[in-house]
């Protein structure tokens, strides 16, 4: 690298002509001596697709249509199978984790599945006459109205068969209604099982 730049010990006197020489030379010898990192958008391509795609893009800068033609479909096909490598890879990751009762596999799985792409959340928040609410005290407004048309009922009718079928209803004797007890809540939790929620499917 020493040796390289010692070519701009002797600079010419015109500025432009100087900084042209500069750039190249630095670029030059950074590009032969420093790795480069290639950015890569979707990760399941594998490095045959890769250089595919560099290919392509030669040939595209060359101005060869037919080669650029030709290597399209090649990339087609590759980044087809690569793609159905890495669904397959995703789900074999998810099924695994389903037999050990471990769904953080397949919460992995939906996360790269669905990408990095969020929808506004203003999109989603209709006024009471249809129109998209645009701004965030509109949304604030539009949740205020909404809670307050749903929490704010008129008081009920009184019912005398409802009231009546109260007062003629006995305790269920087989339900505890004590505070549970230290040892109970332990043993519940134990009989969770690790990922899953509790109940009957549990």
């Amino acid at each position: 690298m020493r040796n390289a730049f010692s070519a701009l010990g002797d600079l010419p006197d015109d500025t432009e002509e100087a900084w042209s020489t500069t750039r190249d030379t630095i670029l030059t010898k950074a590009a032969a001596n420093i790795l480069v990192k290639r950015a890569v958008r979707r990760s399941w391509f594998t490095t045959e697709t890769m250089d595919i795609i560099d290919q392509k893009k030669e040939a595209r800068l060359k101005g060869n249509h037919d080669e650029w033609k030709r290597l399209n479909e090649v990339y087609k096909a590759r980044s087809k199978v690569d793609l159905e490598r890495f669904y397959g890879k995703l789900a074999d990751e998810a099924e695994s984790g389903f037999w050990k009762n471990n769904l953080r596999p397949a919460y992995r799985a939906i996360k790269r599945l669905r990408g990095s792409t969020r929808s506004s959340a203003n999109g989603s928040v209709i006024r009471s006459d249809g129109r998209m609410c645009n701004t965030p005290a509109e949304i604030t407004e539009r949740c205020k109205e909404r809670y307050q048309n749903t929490l704010n009922h008129s008081i009920v009718t009184p019912s005398a068969d409802r009231d009546d079928f109260a007062d003629s209803a006995t305790p269920d004797v087989t339900v505890s209604e004590d505070v549970p007890m230290l040892h109970e809540v332990s043993r519940a939790i134990r009989r969770l099982k690790n990922g899953r929620a509790a109940g009957a499917m549990a």
